[in-house]
């Protein structure tokens, strides 16, 4: 139980990070 709360919590950081980058994508293109 304890190894399967920590996989679900490293892969939504792996999900925050990557929803992140795409914010930063967005807002450098729409800042060019």
């Amino acid at each position: 139980d304890y190894i399967a709360k920590r996989h679900g919590i490293e892969s939504r950081t792996k999900e925050f990070k990557m929803a992140t980058d795409v914010i930063q994508s967005v807002t450098s293109s729409i800042k060019k």
